[in-house]
């Protein structure tokens, strides 16, 4: 007597199948893999712009009270700022000019000017920096509007005098501050 034995098995057509879908799948994944890359780098500079934006400001502050404290006493600020007094400031407007405008590389150096020299020739971002005195007077708090301008690569275009006017990379920051002595 013969015993019929039948074995389990996959037939060809399905194994091939099962292989079709298999590729199909990775190579949807391989083809996002760039985008969330990018993605992983816009966020790492945003969070740097943002944390830059914040020393500033900080730097700002600490200015400002090291001036109510002794108004001759030497400046405390890191990237050297004048503080608006007075009429002193520009305004916020696209096409007026940036109080300050500098340049940090990844390691933090700074360069105020548009120069060649190391510190610019390896400077990542730009920053512009300015006070709108106009914001000053239409408050009753003699709140002055403070405009953070970071853009990166440091060389990004803007205008050809005054504010970036809008930058694929950039981060800005608009505060009030109270520079009254």
């Amino acid at each position: 007597m013969k015993h019929h034995t039948t074995s389990a098995a996959f037939s060809l057509v399905e194994v091939i199948m099962a292989l079709g879908i298999c590729t199909f799948c990775l190579s949807v994944l391989l083809a996002l893999l760039p985008t969330g890359l990018q993605a992983q780098k816009e966020s790492v500079e945003l969070t740097y712009a943002s944390s830059l934006a914040a020393e500033i400001v900080a730097d700002l502050e600490a200015e400002r009270n090291q001036q109510r404290l002794n108004p001759t006493g030497q400046s405390v600020s890191r990237f050297n700022f004048a503080l608006p007094t007075g009429s002193t400031g520009s305004s916020m407007a696209s096409g007026s000019n940036p109080d300050s405008t500098f340049f940090i590389a990844p390691n933090g150096e700074y360069q105020a000017s548009l120069v060649t020299s190391p510190v610019l020739s390896a400077s990542k971002y730009r920053v512009d920096v300015g006070f709108d005195l106009q914001a000053a007077n239409n408050n009753s708090l003699n709140a002055t509007a403070v405009r953070v301008v970071i853009s990166w690569p440091a060389q990004a275009p803007g205008p050809a005098a005054g504010w970036p006017d809008t930058l694929d990379n950039s981060f800005e920051l608009i505060t009030y501050m109270d520079f009254s002595l």
